[in-house]
C-alpha cells in the first residue's frame, strides 16, 4: 500500500491548471489519496504528502490548490473528514519539501505549531480569566469532574445560536447544578463594552469571563482562528475534546451518562443480591471484596439499608 501511495500521482499532469476546475477528477482523486495515506505509517505518510507537494510545485497555482484542498478536508472545523493528526503530517510534509515556496513552508510550520497545542491527552494551557465584577480566577483552579471551555465572540451569529442550544440543554443544566461540570465561557478579544452588553445572553450558572490581558491572543495559547470553539477537560485539566462543536460535546456527555447509568445499575443490583444472599443465610460476612470498594463509591449518593429482607432483590429501586 505504501508503494501505491508514494506513486499515486506519477501520471498526473500538474502543469495543466485545467484540472483545478474539474472537481470530479482532481478533487475525487485527492479524496481517494487522502483515504489511502491515512492507512500507512506516519513517516511514510509524511513522505507521500511531501511527494505530492513536490510534484505540485512545478506550477505555483497547483501547489496552492492542493494545499488548500487537503487543508479544507483535514483542518476545516465543518469538514466531516476533519483529522488533526493528518493535518499535522501534511504540514510536516510541506515543511520538509524545499521545492515548495518559502512562505508556504513558513505558514505550514505555524499551522503545525498551533495544531500541536492542547491536543487530547495533554494538560490544557492555563490562563487567568476576568469576570464582569473585575474578580479574576485561574482556569486550572476550577474544581469539577469536567471543565467545558467555550471560546466565543458576542457578534458571531453561530456563537449566538450555540449559546441558545447550550441554555436549552436540560442535561447540561443538571450537570452544572450538580457540580459535575463547570462551564467557563471566554471572550478572547478586546471589545469589552460589546461583551458586557451581551452578558444577558449567558446562563448565570456559567462562569462568564473575558481575557483582560489578551494573553490568549498575544501568546496564542489556544488556536482560536475559528469561533465558537469548545475544549472539554477532565478533572486534571487534560484535554478530552479539542476545538469541538456543540454536537460533539453533547454526544460525549450523552454517551458518558448512558455508560454510567448502566454501570450503576449493574453494580447496584449485584451488591443488593450479594447482601441479601448473606442476610438470608444469617452469615455476617463482608460483601464480595472484589467489587465492594468500587460499588460503595459509585452508589454512595443513594440510600442503602443496614438490614434488608430477602425480598429486597425484587424491590430494589430502579436507577
Amino acid at each position: 500500500l505504501a508503494y501505491v501511495v508514494q506513486h499515486y500521482w506519477d501520471n498526473f499532469d500538474f502543469r495543466d491548471t485545467i484540472y483545478m476546475h474539474l472537481p470530479d477528477i482532481t478533487e475525487q482523486a485527492s479524496v481517494d489519496f487522502m483515504d489511502l495515506v491515512q492507512r500507512i505509517p506516519q513517516e511514510e505518510a509524511i513522505g507521500a504528502l511531501g511527494n505530492l507537494m513536490e510534484k505540485a510545485s512545478v506550477e505555483p497555482k497547483m501547489t496552492i490548490y492542493f494545499l488548500d484542498l487537503l487543508t479544507r478536508y483535514w483542518h476545516d472545523p465543518n469538514s466531516p473528514m476533519k483529522n488533526e493528526d493528518m493535518f499535522i503530517l501534511l504540514c510536516k510534509g510541506v515543511e520538509q519539501t524545499p521545492q515548495v515556496a518559502g512562505h508556504l513552508r513558513e505558514k505550514a510550520a505555524y499551522q503545525r505549531r498551533m495544531a500541536e497545542k492542547n491536543r487530547p491527552g495533554m494538560v490544557a494551557a492555563d490562563f487567568v480569566y476576568t469576570l464582569a465584577s473585575g474578580k479574576q480566577g485561574r482556569m486550572s483552579a476550577l474544581k469539577a469532574e469536567y471543565t467545558l471551555l467555550f471560546f466565543y465572540d458576542p457578534d458571531c451569529e453561530t456563537c449566538t445560536e450555540v449559546k441558545k442550544l447550550m441554555r436549552q440543554s436540560a442535561g447540561l443544566k443538571e450537570m452544572v447544578a450538580a457540580g459535575k461540570v463547570k462551564v467557563l465561557t471566554v471572550y478572547p478579544d478586546e471589545d469589552i463594552a460589546l461583551w458586557r452588553n451581551r452578558l444577558g445572553e449567558m446562563d448565570a450558572a456559567w462562569i462568564n469571563a473575558y481575557d483582560k490581558e489578551q494573553v490568549l491572543t498575544l501568546e496564542q495559547r489556544y488556536d482560536l482562528s475559528s469561533l465558537p470553539s469548545f475544549y472539554l477537560l477532565d478533572k486534571d485539566k487534560k484535554v478530552l475534546l479539542k476545538d469541538a462543536d456543540w454536537s460533539q460535546v453533547l454526544h460525549f456527555f450523552e454517551n458518558t451518562q448512558i455508560s454510567l447509568d448502566f454501570l450503576y445499575k449493574l453494580l447496584y443490583n449485584k451488591l443488593i443480591m450479594e447482601y441479601c444472599r448473606h442476610f438470608a443465610t444469617k452469615e455476617r460476612k463482608q460483601i464480595c471484596p472484589e467489587f465492594q470498594s468500587t460499588t460503595i463509591t459509585l452508589i454512595s449518593h443513594r440510600p442503602f439499608p443496614k438490614e434488608a429482607p430477602v425480598c429486597a432483590v425484587a424491590t430494589v429501586p430502579s436507577l
